[in-house]
């Protein structure tokens, strides 16, 4: 792996925790940082994907507000990555 992979990764699991947090806001802040880069995610990253999406399951389900515009910004990065292929096995 190389340094920058190790770099990527430490980065996307940083995001990935804060996807988890409690705070409906900072889950929000959390998938709008990684919406942009949805594609790289799929394409350099594919070993993350499985952590990736059970995260963000996790997180829909823990949101105080259905209707909140936090949530907005977790579908969104949910259905960026259904776009993919890669992620029709999970």
């Amino acid at each position: 792996m190389s340094t920058v992979s190790v770099f990527e990764t430490l980065i996307l699991l940083f995001f990935v925790c804060r996807l988890g947090d409690r705070d409906d806001d900072v889950r929000s802040v959390a998938a709008s940082c990684l919406i942009p880069v949805a594609t790289h995610l799929v394409g350099q990253l594919p070993t993350c994907l499985s952590l990736v999406l059970s995260v963000l399951w996790a997180c829909l389900g823990d949101m105080k507000d259905d209707l909140g515009s936090s949530v907005g910004a977790v579908m969104d990065l949910l259905g960026c990555h259904f776009c993919f292929s890669e992620w029709s096995k999970y």
